[in-house]
């Protein structure tokens, strides 16, 4: 299995859906049936201002993610 060879990043509600939907059209572009993701966000993050405190622990966040479950995303 291939990993991706792009990432589409954007805000929300700034058009990163219809792009990936411009691009599925294209014969060669394979896109994952569930576009966001969400797999680079930091749970301890997601909601709050920690990161503006800096007590986000990079560490942990690498504990929990690898690239096999990024890579599970795409099989």
């Amino acid at each position: 299995m291939r990993l991706p060879d792009f990432l589409i990043i954007g805000e929300r509600r700034s058009g990163t859906t219809n792009l990936a939907k411009w691009l599925e059209a294209h014969p060669e572009i394979y896109i994952a049936p569930q576009v966001d993701k969400a797999f680079f966000l930091d749970k301890a993050v997601v909601g709050t201002r920690k990161w503006f405190d800096g007590q986000v622990d990079a560490s942990k966040w690498e504990k929990e993610h690898n690239l096999s479950d990024y890579a599970n995303y795409f099989e």
